[in-house]
């Protein structure tokens, strides 16, 4: 699914209802939002477990000296091969 909004005057964007239905935003839910390096961003609901989750996951990448770069290239990899 894709879909275009518009970032208002105050930086300010509406998720269409088609958006936060598939990724079971509610109203006042919380959502981060993470700058990716080629301009774009990733934006996912915040949950406790989720939040949690998040600072493991980042917490042991940067243990081990894996990167965003470095996974999505991993992945382009795989699906080569599939």
């Amino acid at each position: 699914m894709s879909t275009t909004t518009t970032v208002r005057k105050k930086g300010q964007i509406t998720l269409p209802v088609k958006v936060r239905e598939a990724c079971n935003i509610k109203e006042n839910d919380e959502v981060r939002i993470i700058p990716l390096k080629n301009g774009a961003a990733l934006i996912v609901p915040v949950s406790d477990s989720l939040e949690l989750l998040v600072d493991k996951m980042s917490s042991e990448a940067r243990r081990s000296g894996v990167t965003l770069e470095g996974m999505l290239a991993e992945l382009r990899e795989i699906r080569k091969k599939s």
